[in-house]
């Protein structure tokens, strides 16, 4: 087909009729056979539209179609751009019933610096540039499925599980409000070649506008707002953060319930902890975060881990199952130990230091050493727990 479009651009209009040609794999169904007609193994794309939507239907086909692979499609496998088109329109819906539109339209988000922005809003926007960064990499490169999975990425994860929750605390707030508006809005541009339907509905409910997102122009890269040192402050907050959320699945603590921390005081840590107690306090339920100097378990925590090195703990008012600690670190061990030997493995093959730029292979060893000073600390605590 290729060729006989080349030879007629050629015979009719005495030039090449394209430059790139994109060949994606073969659609088989989910036991690896050919989707076709005769077999009666296709899928009717009808039926899928009538089930999850139009926008479900092509973000899901554009997620698991990679570059030179066949794809292996399944009804079940169209949940996934359900599941988005879902978080997309309860996300937009929570904001548009929240947000101030004239406190929006009064803030000049262009006119205010980095440093003028909290730690959250200044990393979103950052996020947000970085991600137009990859998307257009991305789809220059006809890597499609990687640019849906970047938006997918940046818009449930990082904006929807991240930067809202944080917001609600400082909601009020025109700058963040701002901010919000301002991200979802740009979001759904990039959405729509993607999505839509579900991006023009929400944009025309966003600016009560006659024109259609179509038309307007997808959003640049501001990269004076990429700021990659913030963005590993917030890294740093987000670990922090999961972390204790871990420790209360460990022990079934419910979500609800407000819990003590207690925290390793290393060189740093209070400063940063200290600064952003209440978004921590909030995200991850926390009534009281306090510095010991001891590195050691203390006889109430209830549950046990480490964070940047530092041992950091739940305690409350029941009896901690030494036993059951013991062996969930022993597993911590084991796998950071794992990590070890294949770095070790990676470090001592000459032909990789040899070939590798110096750069790689000295973060490389960075990622050695912290491994390293992570697997004291829980042989630290586990030798306390053993006492």
């Amino acid at each position: 087909w290729v060729a006989r479009m080349i030879m007629a651009g050629f015979e009719f209009r005495g030039k090449k009729p394209f430059s790139d040609v994109y060949i994606h794999g073969t659609v088989r169904d989910d036991t690896g056979k050919k989707m076709s007609k005769s077999l009666g193994n296709s899928i009717d794309p009808l039926e899928i539209i009538a089930q999850y939507g139009t926008d479900a239907l092509r973000f899901s086909l554009i997620s698991i179609t990679s570059m030179g692979q066949d794809v292996y499609l399944a009804k079940e496998k169209f949940e996934f751009g359900r599941n988005f088109c879902n978080k997309i329109w309860n996300a937009s819906r929570f904001l548009l019933m929240n947000i101030d539109r004239e406190a929006v339209k009064s803030a000049d988000l262009g006119a205010l610096k980095n440093s003028d922005f909290d730690l959250c809003s200044a990393w979103i926007l950052s996020r947000f540039n970085s991600t137009i960064l990859k998307l257009a990499e991305a789809i220059e490169k006809y890597r499609l499925n990687e640019a849906a999975g970047i938006l997918y990425e940046f818009f449930w994860h990082e904006f929807c599980d991240w930067y809202i929750e944080m917001a609600k605390l400082d909601m009020k707030n025109s700058t963040t409000q701002a901010v919000l508006y301002e991200v979802l809005e740009k979001s759904l541009r990039l959405m729509h070649p993607f999505m839509p339907f579900i991006t023009e509905e929400i944009w025309q409910k966003m600016t009560q506008s006659e024109a259609s997102i179509m038309r307007q122009n997808l959003p640049l890269c501001d990269e004076n707002r990429v700021d990659p040192e913030l963005e590993a402050q917030m890294l740093k907050l987000q670990e922090c953060v999961t972390v204790i959320r871990n420790l209360r699945s460990e022990r079934n603590i419910s979500p609800k319930e407000n819990v003590e921390v207690r925290l390793e005081d290393k060189p740093g840590l209070s400063g940063f902890i200290g600064q952003y107690a209440e978004f921590i306090k909030s995200l991850a339920r926390v009534e009281n975060i306090n510095f010991v100097k001891s590195g050691q378990p203390p006889a109430e925590a209830v549950a046990t881990g480490t964070f940047q090195q530092a041992m950091i703990c739940i305690v409350g008012n029941e009896t901690v199952d030494k036993e059951e600690e013991i062996l969930k670190i022993e597993k911590q061990i084991r796998e950071i130990s794992g990590h070890i030997k294949r770095k070790d493995q990676l470090l001592s093959n000459q032909n990789y230091l040899k070939k590798a730029p110096a750069e790689v292979v000295e973060k490389e060893k960075s990622s050695r050493r912290l491994l390293q000073d992570e697997l004291d600390k829980l042989n630290k605590i586990k030798n306390a727990f053993e006492k």
